[in-house]
């Protein structure tokens, strides 16, 4: 959840999207153990519900966020995986 609203995401578009939250923006962070009625009873687990601050009004806001892989070299090919991604978000909001 976000704001408690349901975010239908899983897999890698959730892991994307978690990553995505930078921990300055977060107020802070629910659980809930047993969930109303309203919501749909998938499992026996809870919720998270994650909160947000609320943004000042004209403000800037970016990140910048990088991230480096590298495997070992396997003995049957011989090749291993590098892999550098970066990204640099940047938004402006008005009131």
């Amino acid at each position: 959840m976000l704001n408690g609203r349901i975010l239908r995401l899983s897999g890698e578009d959730l892991t994307n999207f978690l990553h995505s939250i930078s921990a300055d923006d977060i107020e802070r962070v629910e659980v809930i153990t047993t969930p109303p009625a309203r919501y749909e009873a998938e499992g026996d687990s809870g919720l998270i519900d994650i909160v947000l601050k609320k943004a000042r009004a004209d403000s800037w806001s970016h990140s910048l966020r990088t991230r480096y892989v590298q495997t070992p070299l396997t003995r049957l090919t011989g090749l291993g995986i590098l892999l550098i991604t970066a990204s640099i978000n940047c938004a402006y909001r008005l009131a």
